[in-house]
């Protein structure tokens, strides 16, 4: 993910209260594919499982079918509230989901 970077930039040189992240669709690819594979990549463990498990883990048990993982909004959670389905979408547009039923990655990105 090399070109993936949390700064701010000539055009926009202040972050964002809802986030400032800036990536590309390879680079967000490979985050996704990451996240399939229980933090691994390329053979290399760059999360830990427990790390990867928690973020589709239901944080807040009040709100089961609606509350959002660490960084992730969730769906298809099951009954222990794990979520199969993580999504995440920017506020200028881009869409991210990670699909663990499917075994897919989807990104969508406008500018």
């Amino acid at each position: 993910m090399n070109r993936t970077t949390y700064a701010p930039t000539r055009e926009r040189p202040f972050i964002l209260v809802g986030g400032s992240l800036r990536s590309t669709l390879d680079d967000m690819a490979v985050f996704g594919q990451m996240h399939l594979n229980d933090g691994v990549y390329n053979e290399k463990q760059y999360l830990s499982k427990a790390s990867v498990t928690d973020q589709r883990r239901l944080q807040i048990p009040e709100e089961r079918f609606r509350a959002p993982g660490l960084g992730w909004h969730r769906g298809f959670p099951d009954e222990t509230g794990l979520a199969d389905l993580l999504m995440i979408s920017g506020a200028t547009g881009p869409n991210f989901q990670v699909d663990r039923r499917r075994q897919t990655v989807t990104v969508f990105l406008i500018r």
